[in-house]
């Protein structure tokens, strides 16, 4: 976006946008420049969000297994799944 790099996650409530760093192992995102949207979360959405947030505010690694891509830091891990054979 705008010549900048940036990861963008969607949660119950909103999506997230964070400009990021990337190198071949690690994506690095500028924690006090995530922008979200402004809808209220109530419950564990709430919660889901807070998560979200808590994870985009540390350098996260990344890799690639087969079919699964992997991003995994200090607040946890996101695995995602394909359902047909990686190139």
């Amino acid at each position: 976006m705008n010549g900048t790099q940036s990861l963008v996650m969607t949660t119950p409530c909103n999506t997230l946008n964070v400009p990021i760093m990337l190198t071949n192992t690690l994506i690095t995102p500028d924690a006090a420049a995530i922008v979200s949207g402004t809808q209220g979360c109530l419950g564990s959405n709430g919660d889901d969000e807070a998560w979200v947030h808590a994870f985009l505010s540390h350098p996260i690694a990344y890799s690639r297994v087969n079919t699964t891509f992997t991003l995994t830091n200090e607040a946890g891990t996101i695995e995602f799944t394909s359902t047909s054979p990686a190139n």
